[in-house]
């Protein structure tokens, strides 16, 4: 378990990723009413979605909205690993805009997340940041990918980058705190989760980095109540999930 923060993102990232190549180029915008359209439903009913897509790809098997649309579909309605490989063929489309491919590189990221596959997760950033260098969301992602391989030195490196470009990220703090707390570099991971909080008393993620590393400094009353704020902030995020954990063995 590498904490709440390295959990893979939900299929719905990449249906807001979507929109990011909705209007980039003339490969998306043939047809922009049928792809909005297709999206919109998928966002609405997967499975439908899924079926508008599929009969879109056969009367045009090479339109490159329809195909997105497909993978999109595919992904939301659990079809994850085909989904995703629709991605990643058409990331290496030449035929598109070099900026729309790196969008659909990092979509294809998210997609291996979700698959349970970091390793080409972090090829698939690779890629995506080699046409949007310095994308703070992309070095994000990237650096959950790092920590799903166990490399949590290459994560806290991304996330790094990403705070010299936005330090008020609190989420890349939180998550630079698990990688430091998994690295146990106690005192930088102590330090990114109190910075977190200062920025954003609410982040969970954060709280239960800190919960964690006042366990370890056995000062179990405070960390109990750090759980027991998570469960009331977030009830059902996934750090509620580990949160109850800790507390049911606290509780033992």
């Amino acid at each position: 378990n590498v904490g709440a923060m390295f959990l893979p993102s939900q299929a719905r990232r990449i249906l807001a990723l979507a929109a990011m190549v909705m209007f980039a180029g003339s490969a998306f915008t043939a047809e922009p009413g049928r792809y909005e359209a297709c999206l919109t439903l998928v966002k609405r009913d997967a499975e439908a979605g899924l079926a508008i897509a599929r009969d879109w790809l056969a009367e045009a098997p090479t339109a490159t909205p329809a195909r997105h649309c497909l993978a999109v579909a595919m992904i939301d309605a659990g079809e994850i690993a085909e989904g995703v490989a629709q991605l990643a063929r058409l990331a290496t489309d030449d035929t598109l805009p070099a900026p729309v491919r790196g969008d659909l590189h990092g979509q294809a990221g998210n997609g291996w997340l979700i698959a349970g596959r970091p390793d080409l997760a972090i090829a698939a950033f690779d890629s995506a940041l080699l046409v949007h260098r310095g994308d703070i969301e992309l070095l994000i992602d990237r650096a959950r990918a790092h920590a799903g391989v166990g490399d949590y030195w290459s994560a806290v490196a991304d996330l790094d980058a990403a705070l010299d470009r936005a330090p008020g990220r609190d989420d890349a703090l939180a998550f630079r705190a698990a990688a430091y707390r998994r690295l146990e570099v106690w005192e930088l991971a102590a330090a990114d989760a109190a910075r977190a909080l200062t920025i954003n008393p609410a982040n969970v993620d954060a709280l239960v980095e800190r919960a964690i590393l006042r366990l370890y400094a056995d000062d179990t009353a405070a960390a109990r109540a750090d759980f027991s704020q998570v469960l009331l902030l977030a009830p059902d995020n996934a750090a509620a999930v580990l949160a109850r954990s800790f507390l049911a063995e606290l509780a033992r």
